[in-house]
């Protein structure tokens, strides 16, 4: 029965007879994410930077920020693709038991939902995701997409928000990192400076009023040493 709800939905946004809102947007994302996990995925990447590698759909744009991140353009609206520094380290250095491969992505308000599942990137190996949409203002929501080692952001109108999360589900599928390189030039720097750059880029998406970095619960984690 779940499955035939997610058809008639994504049938139904991608013939343009649904108007998006709060109150079936969980199931339009639900069925762009479905659809992105299901599809076949090319054998090879396409942009490729020290520490990590993906393969970019030809629909999405990009233009390079930083070693750890990618502002990517899907339908007209930016991305910020962020590897996280910190989680690789803490695998490194910190590997620990725990069955939840992610770490806690703090917003200081309720989202209006989240999406947990797997998927299977280019090595088929199955890798852990968490969706989170926050409202920020009438018609606008924060769109993030965790996995184990990115964090996908972006600050859209509700009505884009099911095609945008399609973009980023098909991209991060496709992601490798080079955890070597990551470990080289990082696990002898600060937290505070990893901290510093992530909030700097992440407010490259915030409207003018900053209602997103107030959003933000900053945290300060244990710094690995070699």
């Amino acid at each position: 029965m779940r499955k035939t709800l997610l058809l008639i939905a994504l049938a139904l946004v991608l013939s343009g007879c649904v108007k998006v809102n709060g109150s079936n947007l969980k199931s339009i994302v639900s069925a762009q994410v479905a659809t992105a996990v299901s599809e076949t995925l090319p054998t090879t990447s396409t942009m490729r930077k020290t520490l990590y590698s993906y393969y970019l759909p030809t629909s999405v744009g990009r233009r390079e920020v930083s070693q750890s991140s990618t502002v990517l353009f899907s339908n007209n609206y930016n991305v910020l693709m962020n590897l996280d520094i910190v989680s690789v380290l803490s695998e490194k250095f910190y590997a620990t038991e725990s069955a939840d491969p992610l770490r806690a992505y703090a917003l200081a308000t309720d989202p209006l939902f989240t999406l947990t599942g797997t998927y299977k990137d280019l090595k088929a190996v199955e890798n852990a995701y968490v969706i989170t949409v926050n409202a920020i203002e009438k018609n606008v929501v924060l769109l993030t997409l965790q996995t184990k080692y990115f964090v996908f952001s972006a600050v859209i109108p509700m009505a884009a928000t099911g095609e945008v999360v399609y973009d980023m589900m098909k991209i991060v599928r496709t992601c490798s990192i080079n955890s070597d390189e990551v470990i080289t030039l990082y696990s002898n720097r600060e937290t505070f400076s990893y901290t510093k750059e992530t909030l700097e880029i992440f407010s490259q998406l915030a409207p003018e009023s900053g209602k997103i970095i107030d959003m933000i619960e900053e945290t300060t984690p244990t710094t690995p040493e070699n």
